[in-house]
């Protein structure tokens, strides 16, 4: 069975909640299932919990600058657990220049265009 954007999950992590829910609205009215979490910590234990019932994200769009614990923080966690350290991650940043680590997919600058958004889950995710 082919797979589609309904069964794709997106991860959203970030601490600015307009961001967060235009980010979500934006996806979700393309078809994705979309998870929220207000930082890393948050999102960690969500994906943790997808993981039990045998479901990770496909891709997750994540802020560097939050509370608890920021992005490069969630980055290095992921990367202590052999089943998730291989997802997607796609950086969302205001920050000027970022050199993502290698387990970073790629880097959504801020301010955007919900257009780039899509490409870029599109890109990463099925297309259909």
């Amino acid at each position: 069975m082919e797979k589609t954007r309904a069964d794709c999950h997106i991860l959203v992590i970030d601490d600015d909640e307009a961001i967060r829910d235009s980010v979500t609205y934006a996806l979700e009215l393309e078809g994705y299932t979309v998870h929220r979490a207000v930082n890393g910590q948050n999102g960690l234990e969500m994906i943790k919990n997808m993981s039990i019932e045998d479901k990770k994200p496909d891709l997750i769009f994540l802020d560097l600058m939050m509370p608890k614990m920021n992005g490069w923080e969630f980055v290095e966690a992921l990367q202590t657990d052999e089943n998730l350290k291989n997802l997607k991650i796609i950086i969302i940043t205001a920050a000027g220049n970022v050199s993502p680590p290698a387990q970073v997919t790629d880097v959504l600058k801020k301010p955007f265009e919900l257009d780039t958004l899509i490409n870029i889950a599109r890109k990463y995710t099925v297309s259909k």
